[in-house]
């Protein structure tokens, strides 16, 4: 498959978001290439090409293995060619030639690492600040200049604060039509602040900066943006890339609230380089640098409130940075703007490095705590193990157990700490063929391997497989992490009448309580064209599913079950005379058609009455 500038990625190119960063400092960047600082202009223009030759010839092997299909090595490539162009210190606004080929690569890794294309994106306050104009919400008139609400005096800023109309009118549009989504962002803020500040001041930028993404992401660590921004600061690959962030097969650091965290401060670091002004760093955060110098050469002031009051940004941006000020006075004073918000508790947690690829159930088990809890600790896991040939990858766990975890993890062989098997998608495969073949569930597939649309793979993609058939409540535990709903309490056959919430789907309900989209559609009268919407009831009932003539079935549990592994020269007939059974009982037992074929190393289920 050729690397090519598919249109999703050209979108959030042109938004600036990816281009026009500026070098990185060498305290800042990996450890750069050693390069004289008397060399001649010549000298650096060699060193350029240097470079440029080293990372344009490991960006071809990696083509090439992405063509071939190795998509795992393709990445490993293309990681290294970015290396390779970071650690020269160069500056690439001053070199088009590298520009360019560290472009070609982003694209390329941002390919390869979207295994689908999601059905849902993130609803935030930041995705719909290009339709808002606060000034005029539903035609009422602006805010008088006495609207403003006077702070007490102990409320302090680091960064340069005002109050004027814009503002103001972000407030009671955040007391208003949007409060819910404030109230949200408010509460989640709890689990990260803390941090957030910590980080900001190690770095000596104004820990103010911190509230950002009460309006970038509500604090959500899975937040996906139309731009393709992923992470509670809300990086596009290039720039993650730029700024020493990870993202490949396994994982990807910018969900890594941490991690990321500390790439947006020196973004921002470089940004306030540029501009000087506060202000116009942010805007630069949202719309790239490039777009907000022109706009300040056309205009001539560096004037952030005066570019804003013309045409030459975005509405998004323009009404970027008054959120942003509106939303710091609301958290500085939650109750002084009308907000009584219970805030989470500070995420608090120990690393523990990992020696060797593992399950994070096992991971979980070790450290005497939940799978949840792991996952909620380690979002940037894009698969639900570790990842491998990682010598240094740490895995954050509840703070106190790292004594528990050790002993317990050093007493399980290495071999023994996986439970997974991978799988490259063939050309014409279905996740329902790829689960009947491994006799697990779409589900299960889609949940183990972060797959939003169910209907679309690529051919060639990487897939992990789960050994065995999870349980109904484990594919309802992964799905309340995604949805950030805590696992619900309910009985087998139990009738729960569920009000819909926003962001929900039926796919997402229905794994929630152990049940399937089907069942769901047929207990609400529903067709597959039908949508849900927030505040509609669903009937269902939990743990369930209907047969073919609608009625509600529950799996019996009165039989041994065996898996049974295929041997070379299998067939299932011959399977079948084993265990005394018949074709279609193994067929109906595993999804499989009498026609079907099956491979050496393949497991089947196999019921066998005492």
């Amino acid at each position: 498959m050729c690397c090519r500038r598919v249109p999703v990625i050209i979108i959030f190119i042109s938004l600036g978001l990816i281009s026009g960063c500026t070098s990185i400092s060498k305290k800042e960047a990996p450890t750069p290439i050693e390069v004289s600082t008397t060399s001649s202009a010549y000298q650096q223009e060699a060193d350029h090409k240097v470079v440029f030759y080293r990372a344009d010839s490991i960006f071809r092997q990696g083509k090439k293995a992405q063509h071939l299909g190795n998509f795992e090595e393709a990445l490993l490539k293309f990681g290294e060619a970015i290396d390779i162009i970071l650690r020269s210190g160069l500056k690439l606004e001053g070199y088009p030639q590298l520009k360019g080929l560290f472009d070609d690569i982003s694209i390329c890794i941002a390919e390869l690492t979207e295994i689908s294309v999601p059905e849902e994106l993130e609803t935030d306050i930041k995705g719909e600040l290009d339709k808002i104009d606060p000034e005029h919400p539903e035609g009422e008139q602006p805010l008088a200049e006495e609207d403003e609400t006077e702070e007490p005096e102990e409320i302090t800023y680091d960064i340069p604060m005002t109050s004027n109309h814009k503002i103001q009118a972000f407030i009671k549009l955040f007391q208003t039509e949007r409060r819910e989504e404030m109230e949200e962002s408010l509460k989640r803020s709890g689990k990260y602040l803390p941090l957030f500040r910590q980080i900001f001041e190690e770095e000596g930028l104004p820990k103010d900066l911190a509230y950002i993404p009460l309006i970038e992401s509500s604090f959500k660590p899975l937040a996906y943006s139309r731009a393709h921004a992923k992470g509670v600061w809300q990086f596009v690959v290039g720039t993650a890339l730029k700024y020493g962030l990870h993202i490949d097969w396994w994982i990807d650091e910018r969900a890594d609230p941490e991690k990321s965290c500390r790439a947006a401060a020196r973004y921002l670091k470089n940004l306030y380089d540029i501009f000087g002004d506060w202000y116009l760093a942010m805007a630069g955060y949202n719309a790239g640098e490039k777009r907000v110098l022109r706009a300040m050469r056309q205009l001539k002031t560096r004037d952030f409130w005066r570019i804003a009051s013309t045409g030459y940004l975005r509405r998004e941006t323009r009404n970027y940075v008054p959120a942003i000020l509106a939303s710091i006075h609301i958290a500085k004073n939650p109750e002084l703007y009308g907000f009584s918000v219970e805030k989470e508790d500070p995420v608090i947690y120990t690393k523990v490095p990992i020696t060797s690829c593992t399950d994070l159930q096992l991971i979980a088990e070790c450290a005497q705590t939940s799978l949840q809890t792991i996952l909620e600790l380690n979002p940037e896991l894009r698969r639900l193990t570790t990842p491998p040939d990682y010598s240094h990858y740490e895995i954050k766990l509840p703070s106190g157990s790292e004594e528990v975890f050790l002993a317990n993890y050093s007493r399980i062989p290495p071999d023994k700490r996986v439970s997974w098997l991978r799988h490259q998608v063939r050309q014409g495969e279905t996740l329902s063929q790829i689960a009947r073949r491994y006799r697990t569930t779409v589900s299960a597939l889609c949940q183990a391997n972060n797959i939003r649309n169910r209907h679309f793979i690529r051919k060639g993609s990487l897939i992990v497989i789960p050994k065995g058939k999870p349980s109904s409540s484990y594919n309802s535990l992964l799905s309340d992490l995604h949805s950030k709903r805590s696992p619900p309490s309910y009985q087998r056959g139990q009738r729960i009448t569920y009000k819909v919430r926003r962001g929900d789907t039926l796919y997402r309900v229905a794994l929630r309580y152990g049940t399937t989209v089907e069942s769901l559609l047929s207990w609400n009268r529903l067709s597959a064209q039908d949508k849900i919407y927030p505040g509609q009831k669903l009937v269902l009932w939990a743990g369930t599913k209907v047969d073919a003539k609608g009625n509600r079935v529950v799996k019996s549990g009165d039989s041994t079950v065996i898996t049974y592994m295929v041997k070379q020269g299998d067939t299932l007939y011959r399977i079948a005379n084993i265990f005394n059974i018949t074709v279609n009982n193994i067929c109906r037992w595993n999804g499989l058609s009498p026609r079907d074929t099956i491979y050496p190393g393949d497991e089947l289920t196999i019921y066998c009455r005492p």
